[in-house]
């Protein structure tokens, strides 16, 4: 508990064995449960979430894992010897081994619950602990599952990217009725001892959405490497357009805490689950009126290597972000929710009006569409940008 407030922690993992003990480890006492999800990961992930739950709970041992497991391209999974095997069956040669493929998030691609670390039987049991209406969602998602002490160790039978690893989480979360969720990356960049200052703006009520920000100060933007500083600076602008948070900073940061109100609003369940999700996330809370504060974090860049493939990320991303803001000028009321929605469709369609013209060669096109377009965006971005909710900035209070 944290000031009268249960708090639950949602740690998504993949082949990160080398560093999620630490942080599993490093997590405060006041966290009541603590969600760790094993995205299907090949190394062993799974052996050291179980391993770190144990030692926090002052057991003894737990028994040995099962052979990591992985996808057979088929719906189901397969222990690590078996795997080869498995690629020659999917056509892709004996011997030859891959990482499992983000699945779509639907019942139909799910595949059934197989025998990984847990048998059916446990994962069921495991299911009637958690209760809840989202408990079958849940267990239909995994291939194993257990709880050591107020660690419940949660693994995918398919990987689901970042984002499904979150939902799968939060709807736990969500069952269990934990006042709080939180989460945090098991690469070891966030410091898990300062989880309190995302806390305290929830328990004062100042905000319904905390989250961490690494872009208070310059000496944390010189520390950042080049490549991922640049994509996050470029990210931020799109998010703020597509989200309607103007004073949003670092949306990609993991590090947040939230109300379990204010996820439940937001309808988890069908949350994109790829990398993209809190872009989406931050959408949803604009349009039910979420207040949002940025807290100023350190970051720690070690031993972490990032698994994201740039082409994919970017063309999926920028989709979202259109889809996104699309929905939230649709689903959002009010005068000035209207105003903005009408200014930026006036503009699209002066702008695009002017730039065909010009393209077919139309006698008498001047610059003056376009100047209109452009001017009725601008009045757009301000009536938006002015509009509640808004960032709060945690240092500024």
């Amino acid at each position: 508990m944290y000031e009268g407030h249960s708090v639950g922690v949602v740690v998504p993992a993949y082949n990160e064995a080398g560093l999620v003990e630490d942080v599993i480890d490093e997590m405060p006492d006041y966290t009541d449960r603590l969600y760790v999800v094993d995205d299907a990961s090949i190394d062993r992930t799974w052996a050291a979430i179980r391993e770190a739950a144990a030692r926090r709970a002052g057991t003894a041992g737990v028994d040995e894992p099962a052979e990591p497991m992985t996808t057979d391209g088929h719906g189901g999974t397969v222990a690590a010897e078996q795997l080869p095997e498995a690629a020659a069956e999917a056509g892709g040669g004996a011997g030859v081994v891959t990482a499992p493929s983000v699945s779509a998030d639907d019942p139909a691609t799910t595949g059934p619950v197989s025998n990984g670390s847990a048998s059916k039987e446990a994962v069921d049991s495991e299911s009637e602990q958690l209760g809840g209406q989202h408990a079958e969602q849940v267990v239909g998602r995994l291939s194993a599952a257990e709880t050591i002490g107020e660690v419940i160790c949660l693994r995918h039978a398919k990987n689901r990217g970042a984002g499904g690893a979150i939902k799968t989480g939060y709807l736990a979360a969500i069952d269990d009725g934990v006042d709080i969720v939180a989460t945090v990356d098991a690469d070891g960049q966030m410091n898990c001892e300062t989880l309190s200052e995302l806390l305290d703006p929830l328990v004062d009520d100042e905000a319904d959405y905390a989250k961490g920000n690494r872009f208070h100060d310059t000496e944390v933007l010189r520390n950042m490497p080049p490549f991922r500083l640049t994509g996050n600076l470029l990210l931020t602008g799109l998010t703020r357009i597509a989200s309607g948070y103007w004073g949003l900073r670092d949306p990609q940061n993991g590090f947040t805490a939230t109300t379990r109100e204010t996820l439940v609003e937001a309808n988890i369940g069908t949350l994109w689950t790829y990398y993209g999700y809190m872009n989406q996330l931050m959408g949803r809370f604009n349009a039910n009126g979420v207040r949002i504060v940025d807290v100023p974090m350190e970051t720690i860049y070690d031993k972490e290597e990032s698994s994201i493939e740039y082409g994919p990320y970017i063309r999926k991303v920028s989709l979202l972000l259109l889809r996104t803001f699309v929905l939230r000028l649709v689903s959002k009321r009010g005068i000035a929710a209207r105003t903005t929605a009408a200014c930026y469709l006036a503009g699209t369609f002066t702008v695009g009006t002017s730039l065909l013209a010009a393209i077919r060669g139309d006698d008498g096109v001047d610059g003056w569409g376009s100047l209109v377009g452009v001017l009725a965006f601008l009045a757009g971005i301000v009536v938006d940008a002015a509009t509640p909710p808004g960032v709060l900035r945690w240092e500024d209070r």
